[in-house]
């Protein structure tokens, strides 16, 4: 009633922030975190408090906004392929932070992420896992999640690029695993790690709400990459 119906909660808390979010902003701390978690520190305990520090400063605006400069969001997806257990608490809390840096800073907050290759091209291995491996529900919300992030991601064109670059142990590419899964029901794929059998069809993907959601995102991020004129890799392989 004080504020007015047009003004939430949450969207006060992104502008004004609260005192202490306000002399975060105008002190070290936010430096401090993204060193420790650029610096590769490899004390579990560590790094899940400076996540946790991290995503919760980043509900302030200004702070987002350093967070983002900073280039806070390769090292944060780095959590993802550094740890082996997708279900970990670290790789819950990083996703955590990413979506609380989109909310606040939007696409600008990708835009670092976006343009190291490194970083693109690592999104392939956690991503292919959790979809071999996971089954739960709490595996596909994550699985769905890794997905939208890569939409972010092709926004930027200077990306594409980097979704098609090929890795020199097994010859795919990002891509390459996101039309895979893209057509993989279409075409029963036997390709092992797929949990099929040659000579077994069997379907990868079901019709529940989070498969179906799943779909529309790898097409969304194909779409994406088709629409540029000037990725000629892209309309090659999307043909093929």
């Amino acid at each position: 009633m004080l504020y007015g119906s047009a003004s939430s909660p949450m969207k006060r808390l992104y502008e004004k922030g609260t005192r202490n979010l306000i002399a975060i902003s105008k002190s070290q701390v936010p430096d401090a975190l993204r060193d420790i978690l650029a610096s590769g520190n490899k004390s579990k305990d560590i790094i899940i408090a400076v996540v946790e520090a991290i995503a919760s400063t980043a509900l302030y605006a200004h702070v987002a906004d350093r967070y983002a400069s900073m280039g806070v969001m390769k090292d944060l997806v780095r959590i993802f392929t550094d740890h082996a257990d997708f279900r970990s608490y670290a790789v819950s809390i990083a996703m955590d932070a990413i979506w609380n840096l989109v909310e606040v800073v939007g696409q600008k907050a990708v835009e670092s992420m976006a343009s190291d290759q490194a970083v693109v091209v690592a999104l392939r291995k956690p991503f292919e896992t959790v979809i071999k491996k996971g089954y739960k529900l709490d595996d596909k919300c994550l699985r769905n999640e890794l997905a939208i992030l890569m939409n972010y991601v092709i926004i930027e064109k200077k990306s594409h690029e980097f979704f098609f670059e090929k890795d020199p142990q097994d010859g795919r590419s990002l891509m390459d695993t996101i039309m895979h899964y893209a057509t993989v029901d279409e075409i029963y794929s036997l390709e092992q790690g797929d949990n099929i059998h040659p000579g077994q069809e069997k379907y990868v993907f079901t019709t529940t709400d989070e498969d179906i959601e799943l779909k529309k995102l790898l097409w969304t991020t194909i779409l994406y990459s088709g629409r540029d004129a000037d990725c000629a890799t892209a309309h090659k392989e999307i043909m093929e």
